[in-house]
């Protein structure tokens, strides 16, 4: 592919744009944003992402609703004074929209070890969309529900179960990133 290529050049990589969000370096995050604006036009294929700066939750939500009118996922938030780090932080927090709905559940899967050892535990429920299309939800379960639920997952045809995700998706639309919320009856 374009950019897995560690000899020559694909034919197609001058189509290629770099996009900028951050840099890895210690300064706050708006002595960081100074730094990437400076390299805007250093080249023709280097993008920076858009930043704003919000005072509040009120202009945060507003930033919010108007990148997701644009059709974008959502909005990262960083404090202004916080350092860069190579793992979580309270620092940036991700705002997508959530969604829910209730699909009927068709079937069940085994969860299944790392080592392909099935664990005698539920590791998704197959569900139907409005539209025919099944999907999976494998997330969102405690240990507890796993095993309860595997036990009894011959019951469980029929019954609808209340789900939360991001998005449904374009070709399919069923929903993205799925994440168990409860069984409804």
């Amino acid at each position: 592919s374009i950019t897995s290529r560690t000899v020559n050049l694909h034919p197609n990589s001058p189509v290629m744009d770099f996009h900028i969000f951050d840099i890895v370096n210690p300064l706050p995050q708006m002595k960081r944003t100074v730094m990437i604006e400076n390299l805007r036009n250093l080249h023709r294929s280097i993008k920076v992402a858009p930043f704003y700066v919000c005072e509040n939750l009120d202009d945060i939500m507003k930033t919010y609703d108007s990148i997701i009118n644009l059709g974008y996922e959502g909005i990262i938030v960083r404090h202004s004074m916080g350092a860069y780090e190579r793992k979580r932080s309270t620092l940036v927090m991700k705002f997508k929209p959530k969604q829910s709905d209730e699909y009927e559940i068709i079937g069940a899967e085994e969860e299944i070890s790392i080592n392909g050892v099935p664990k005698d535990s539920l590791g998704s429920l197959i569900c139907l969309s409005g539209d025919g299309s099944t999907f999976n939800v494998g997330t969102g379960f405690t240990a507890e529900q796993r095993q309860n639920l595997w036990r009894s997952r011959d019951s469980l045809k029929g019954k609808q179960v209340k789900v939360k995700y991001q998005h449904l998706s374009s070709a399919k639309r069923v929903p993205r990133f799925p994440v168990f919320v409860e069984i409804i009856n």
